[in-house]
Order: structure tokens, then sequence, then C-alpha cells
């Protein structure tokens, strides 16, 4: 009973590293990405860019609303646009829709 405790919270804290790791990783590539475009993001790229993150990467961007916007009770978020100098999101708190 013990031993099957122990592995199930050592396998639980493997999954929140992951996640953490996985979710960083996302945020240093998206950086990266930014940092060596040529072009300028236009608001095709800022949308094609959006809906990729919204689509694949939803977790991350509930974390950067969470984080980088100061909102821990964030439940959900959308990347609205994006650019050089950062990007715009909508979060959900507490079933009420607020830009971050």
């Amino acid at each position: 009973m013990i031993l099957s405790v122990v592995q199930s919270l050592f396998f639980n804290s493997q999954q929140v590293l992951y996640t953490i790791f996985y979710q960083l990783a996302i945020s240093f590539q998206l950086v990266i990405l930014l940092l060596t475009m040529s072009d300028k993001i236009t608001p095709a790229i800022s949308d094609r860019i959006c809906k990729h993150m919204n689509e694949d990467h939803a977790e991350a961007i509930a974390l950067y609303a969470k984080v980088f916007g100061n909102s821990p009770e964030t439940e959900t978020a959308q990347m609205v646009s994006i650019d050089p100098e950062g990007m715009n999101l909508k979060a959900q708190v507490k079933g009420e829709s607020i830009p971050i």
C-alpha cells in the first residue's frame, strides 16, 4: 500500500515537472521565433500564430495569463494578437472574460 502511494506521488511529480518544462519550452520557442523573424509580424502572421497557439497550446496560453499576466485564477485563456512588443491575451476568470 505504502509503495503504491509513493509510486503514485512520484509519478504525479514527474508529470507536473514534465508539464512545466514543456510549457517553458513552448515559451522559449515563441521568444526565439519573435527574435529571429526578419519580416514584420503582420496581422495575418499574428492571426496564424494565435490560431496555432490557441488550438495546440491552450495550456501554455493559460499559464502565460496566470504567470505573466498576474492572473492566477485564470481558468482558460486565448492569445488574441502578438507582435515584437508582446502578446495580448483574453482570460476567463470566474466566468468573466478579461483582457491581459
